[in-house]
């Protein structure tokens, strides 16, 4: 895997790894189209789908008084 988001470019890689920890510690690759960080994506991702569930049981329980 690439060390540079550069060369990682270059080469047509979608990821790379720096060696170094994100803003938030993980020391996972990153996607070279958006310099995130895979466990941070991950992190968001698991938020998300948590929120529309949590809005989802929210409606049911609206439409079911």
């Amino acid at each position: 895997m690439k060390k540079t988001r550069r060369d990682a470019i270059m080469s047509g890689d979608r990821q790379y790894n720096t060696g170094r920890a994100c803003k938030h510690g993980h020391l996972s690759p990153r996607y070279t189209i958006n310099n995130v960080c895979l466990q941070c994506q991950a992190v968001r991702e698991k938020v998300k789908r948590e929120h529309i569930t949590a809005i989802r049981q929210l409606k049911e329980k609206a439409r079911a008084k």
